[in-house]
């Protein structure tokens, strides 16, 4: 959330810094709610930002605020408060009868002469595609990536809707920047523009294939989808359901619940708090993964994480998790939790996933990344 001191950081830079003139060949900019780092950072720009820094090109770490959430602030990157407080006003001043991307290309522009007159930027990196419609009014000149930070799917709309790509990724000349050759793949397949083809470049993600477990020790990380996504009656189905698999497990399973990190208390968790087997964990995915041998979800993109490091994942609701992971990704597993009390069949399966898994979620090529932002791909 804005505070007094990350607003005032945030006019610091910005209005004092008016006068100096700064050229960045990246800029990288992302909602708050993406600090999911053991220290409140960004793990997603981790490796972009070190190859940038080992390439000698220079850099600004940009945070987006969020005004419903509590979540700590990035102590490295620069508050975008005060910039986002004046968006958020335009915003509202500012009809948008000439179409939604018009309006915040004019917003970019009127942003520019206030904040960004002495500020050049060669390239944008984004997550989520947050605010690069206002970017692309600031700069018309830019490259503006986007990094991708969850599974893609051939109806996801932010990316592409029955064969047609999004808008704001077409108007604004967007390019990908993807985890893996089959994520490219399958948007190439269901675009009938043409556009992913051009636009999308792979350039991979930190986590190597590497299977860290011989056996289901049974410990099972359950990751959890409550969100404001969701209205109540799907936030209570999943939290139904989960109690109702917990139940019938044996007793000696062991249950560590981890929040979605845009949790913010849309459901009452004590019915499941209060199971003898449950508790809670925090920490990174892969922390998690280190003392859990296997996973279990309705639909969390852990399930790829959880497959690189040869670790099965079994749905506990029927919500997405069929439609997402069979169908579309042709997921290569569909056994229960007790299954792998066989411990052959448990390595066995581990092969299985990590083979499968390598195909979109491939290890990060530094090369490809620095190539992209330099135009040499």
């Amino acid at each position: 959330m804005i505070t007094f001191s990350s607003l005032i950081h945030s006019i610091y830079f910005f209005f004092f810094g008016f006068f100096i003139r700064r050229n960045y060949d990246v800029i990288f900019y992302y909602p708050n709610h993406f600090n999911r780092g053991s220290d409140f950072e960004n793990e997603y720009f981790k490796l972009l930002i070190k190859s940038c820094s080992e390439n000698n090109l220079s850099y600004l770490l940009i945070e987006e605020p969020s005004l419903i959430n509590p979540i700590r602030r990035n102590k490295n990157a620069i508050p975008f408060d005060v910039v986002y407080i004046f968006i958020v006003l335009l915003r509202k001043i500012m009809p948008v009868n000439n179409g939604f991307h018009k309006r915040e290309h004019r917003i970019g522009r009127i942003i520019k002469k206030i904040f960004f007159r002495n500020i050049k930027l060669d390239n944008l990196i984004t997550i989520s595609q947050s605010m690069i419609s206002i970017f692309r009014g600031i700069s018309f000149q830019s490259k503006i990536f986007d990094l991708q930070h969850g599974v893609i799917y051939k109806n996801k709309h932010n990316y592409i809707l029955n064969g047609s790509v999004n808008n704001n990724l077409s108007i604004n000349k967007v390019f990908l920047l993807l985890f893996g050759a089959g994520f490219k793949d399958l948007l190439i397949r269901n675009d009938y523009s043409n556009f992913f083809k051009k636009n999308c470049i792979v350039i991979g993600q930190s986590i190597r294939p590497n299977i860290i477990h011989s056996e289901f020790n049974k410990n099972i990380l359950v990751t959890l989808q409550f969100t404001i996504d969701h209205d109540n009656k799907i936030n209570l189905k999943l939290k139904n359901d989960l109690i109702k698999f917990i139940k019938k497990s044996p007793k000696s399973y062991n249950f560590y619940l981890k929040h979605h990190p845009r949790f913010n208390n849309e459901v009452e968790l004590d019915e499941i708090i209060n199971l003898t087997n449950v508790k809670f964990i925090s920490g990174s995915v892969l922390t998690c993964l280190k003392i859990c041998s296997m996973h279990v979800t309705a639909y969390s993109t852990t399930i790829f994480e959880a497959a690189l490091l040869g670790i099965p994942s079994v749905a506990y609701s029927d919500f997405k998790f069929k439609n997402h992971f069979i169908n579309e990704f042709n997921y290569p597993i569909t056994k229960n939790i007790s299954d792998y009390e066989d411990k052959i069949l448990y390595q066995l399966d581990s092969k299985i996933l990590t083979e499968w898994s390598s195909n979109f979620f491939e290890f990060y090529n530094a090369n490809k990344f620095i190539k992209a932002i330099k135009n040499e791909s």
